[in-house]
């Protein structure tokens, strides 16, 4: 079954694992894991048809520890076969699926890449969540301004290319792998400015055009409460209902499927 964004149940302690067919590619998912956002982007771009299972990742269901011991989204099963952790997810379906590759071909393109990787990896996104999702107290505009000073670095490593994407005229590897930071950069409201950033603002809008990222579009705002809600909101998730309790609202899952301030807190 393809990847819809209408199967938004997280499955929790007592919910049976679903069977899945011979042959069929599964993706142990949540709606709100940045990481797991890495690989449904890359299955996308793959043309992988997928069946997604999301998983309640503060309720977690036993029988998920057999699959991932660590008990982290993604995990990517087929055949059989299982591979856990996104980035090694997202390489493993590049090699395993030569159509659209997603790494540049010249080895040392493809190693500058990774090098711009492993600095986001280690610098934008703690800052990001240290200053959002998961605020030191006392520390958040510390760590706001780490999380400016890390982005500048994006920017200009972008700038020096040229181009819309790392990829290039289309998004690559690179792309894929950072954005989902990117989407959920609405957490700041106001605060975040983009006036200091053309480039990487430039690439946020090329990037909503791409038509493997737009099959996985939802709504950006949540039916009961259209304003956009700029710090860390505390959720309770049930098969039927998630609470923001800043806003005091109630909301139906389908209704509010990423309401941006969705993240999973692990």
């Amino acid at each position: 079954m393809p990847f819809s964004p209408e199967q938004t149940e997280h499955l929790a302690e007592g919910g049976l694992l679903p069977p899945l067919g011979q042959g069929l590619v599964r993706l142990y998912s949540n709606r709100f894991c940045p990481f797991a956002h890495r690989a449904r982007l890359v299955l996308a771009a793959k043309e992988v048809p997928f069946h997604i299972v999301n998983i309640n990742l503060k309720r977690k269901p036993q029988w998920y520890f057999s699959k991932n011991p660590l008990g982290t989204t993604p995990c990517f099963e087929s055949d059989g076969k299982i591979v856990t952790d996104s980035a090694i997810i997202c390489e493993f379906l590049n090699d395993a699926h030569t159509n659209n590759p997603l790494w540049p071909q010249d080895p040392y393109q493809k190693a500058l890449d990774k090098m711009v990787l492993e600095y986001f990896a280690s610098k934008v996104s703690p800052a990001f969540f240290k200053s959002s999702y998961y605020p030191v107290k006392g520390e958040e505009d510390k760590w706001f301004g780490e999380y400016l000073t890390h982005l500048a670095v994006i920017e200009d490593k972008l700038q020096e290319r040229g181009t819309p994407f790392f990829g290039g005229s289309k998004p690559g590897m690179l792309d894929y792998l950072i954005w989902p930071w990117f989407e959920r950069q609405v957490v700041y409201g106001n605060k975040l400015s983009f006036d200091k950033f053309p480039t990487l603002s430039a690439f946020r809008a090329a990037m909503k055009q791409d038509l493997q990222y737009s099959k996985l579009l939802w709504p950006m705002t949540c039916t009961s409460n259209s304003s956009i809600i700029t710090s860390m909101v505390s959720m309770i998730m049930t098969s039927n209902e998630i609470r923001c309790y800043r806003s005091s609202q109630k909301c139906s899952v389908s209704a509010h499927r990423t309401c941006p301030v969705q993240v999973d807190h692990t």
